[in-house]
C-alpha cells in the first residue's frame, strides 16, 4: 500500500490571476526602465568620448545608440500602458472595509433594502424584478495600518421612484457615531428603466473592527504615540485664555503645560476569541493655566482621561477602560502652588486581536 501523499493542485481565482497580471506588468515596466537607462548611459558615453577627441566611435555607432534610446523609450511607454490596463482590469476580492460599513448601512436601510457587498463595480446591477437593492462596492483592496482601515467605497442604491433617495448626511452621521472618519462626495442620481440609481462615493480615512486587528504586538513607539495623544488632551483640559506675550519676548506667567514623563505596557493578558488586553500606564507633569481653580482643573483632567474610553489607538487597540489613578497636586499652601506642576498618573486597558 502506497503512503505517497498527493499534493492538491488549486486553480487560481480570477482575482488572483488579475493580481498576478498586475505584478507581471509592473515587473516588465521596471525591466524596461532599467534597459532605457542603460541605453541612455551608453549613448552618453559615446558622446563624451567623441567630445574628448576619441575617433573610435563611428557614425554608425552613434546612430545605433540613439536609435536604441528611442526604442527603449517606446518600450517603456508600452510597458506603462500595460500596467495601467492591468490595474484597471484587476479584480478585487478584499472587501473587509465594505463589510465593516455594511453594519452602518444596515441600520439605515437593511430592514427594507437588501445589501450586497462586492469588489467588482460591474456587479452593481439593478434587480430584474424592480425591487430596491443597495450595493457597497469596494474596487480596491483595503489599506490597513495599526488596526485602522481606510480606502474608497462606492454606495449604489437602486430604488423605485417612490423610495427616498440615498441620504449622504445620514450615512456620514452614522459613520461618525462609530468613530469612523469619512468624507462623502457628491451624490448623483440617474434613471435606469423604472428605477432611480443613486451613486455616492465615500473616502474612508479611519475605520476599525470592534476589536482592532493588529499585524504585530504594540511597540514602545505606538504606546508612546498613544500617550502623546493623551498628553495633548490633558494640556487642552487645563488651558484657559491667557494674555498674549509681551513685545519683550518674556514668557507669560501662568501658561498651561503638560510633559509626558513615562509610558509603558505593564501587563499583557490573552482573552477569549483570540483577543489580547494590554494595560498601559502613563505619567505626566501638568501645569494648569493661571486662574483655573484646583477643583475644576482636577475634574477636567479626569474627564480628559475618561473621554478616551472607546477610542482606538493606532497600533495598540481599543480603549476598554480608562482611569486617572492619581493626581498629585503637591502642597496647595505654597505661595507658588498655582505655578507648580501636578503629577498625573493614568492607567488604560486596551484590547486588540492579532491578524
Amino acid at each position: 500500500m502506497s503512503n505517497t501523499t498527493r499534493k492538491t493542485r488549486t486553480t487560481p481565482t480570477a482575482a488572483e490571476l488579475s493580481r498576478m497580471a498586475v505584478a507581471e506588468a509592473r515587473e516588465l515596466y521596471a525591466m524596461r526602465r532599467a534597459a532605457k537607462q542603460q541605453a541612455e548611459e551608453a549613448a552618453e558615453e559615446l558622446v563624451v568620448r567623441l567630445a574628448m577627441g576619441d575617433e573610435t566611435p563611428t557614425a554608425v555607432d552613434l546612430s545605433q545608440a540613439e536609435h536604441e534610446v528611442k526604442r527603449a523609450g517606446l518600450l517603456v511607454q508600452a510597458a506603462e500602458t500595460k500596467v495601467k490596463r492591468a490595474e484597471r482590469a484587476q479584480i478585487n476580492d478584499d472587501t473587509q472595509l465594505a463589510e465593516l460599513l455594511r453594519s452602518v448601512l444596515a441600520d439605515l436601510y437593511g430592514k427594507a433594502v437588501p445589501i450586497v457587498v462586492t469588489g467588482v463595480p460591474a456587479e452593481a446591477m439593478a434587480d430584474l424584478s424592480g425591487q430596491p437593492v443597495l450595493y457597497i462596492v469596494q474596487p480596491k483592496p483595503t489599506t490597513t495600518a495599526g488596526g485602522v482601515l481606510s480606502g474608497l467605497l462606492d454606495i449604489v442604491l437602486y430604488r423605485p421612484f417612490l423610495y427616498a433617495p440615498l441620504d449622504a448626511g445620514r450615512v456620514d452621521e452614522s459613520c461618525r457615531t462609530l468613530g469612523f472618519a469619512v468624507q462623502t462626495h457628491q451624490l448623483s442620481t440617474s434613471t435606469t428603466g423604472d428605477l432611480h440609481r443613486d451613486d455616492l462615493r465615500l473616502t474612508v480615512n479611519r475605520a476599525f473592527h470592534p476589536v482592532p486587528v493588529l499585524a504585530a504586538e504594540p511597540t514602545d513607539e505606538t504606546v508612546r504615540e498613544f500617550a502623546l495623544t493623551l498628553n495633548g488632551d490633558l494640556l487642552a483640559s487645563v488651558t484657559t485664555a491667557s494674555p498674549r506675550p509681551t513685545i519683550t519676548g518674556q514668557p507669560v506667567p501662568g501658561r498651561a503645560s503638560s510633559l509626558l514623563r513615562d509610558a509603558r505596557v505593564t501587563s499583557t493578558v490573552p482573552g477569549e476569541g483570540g483577543t489580547v488586553r494590554v494595560t498601559v500606564t502613563t505619567s505626566h507633569e501638568v501645569t494648569r493655566s493661571a486662574g483655573l481653580p484646583e477643583h475644576y482643573a482636577n475634574l477636567r483632567l479626569r474627564a480628559a482621561v475618561a473621554a478616551l474610553d472607546g477610542r482606538v489607538a493606532d497600533g495598540v487597540g481599543r480603549v476598554v477602560a480608562a482611569e486617572a489613578v492619581a493626581i498629585d497636586m503637591g502642597n496647595p499652601a505654597r505661595p507658588d502652588a498655582a505655578r507648580m506642576p501636578w503629577n498625573v498618573t493614568t492607567r488604560f486597558v486596551l484590547e486588540h486581536r492579532l491578524a
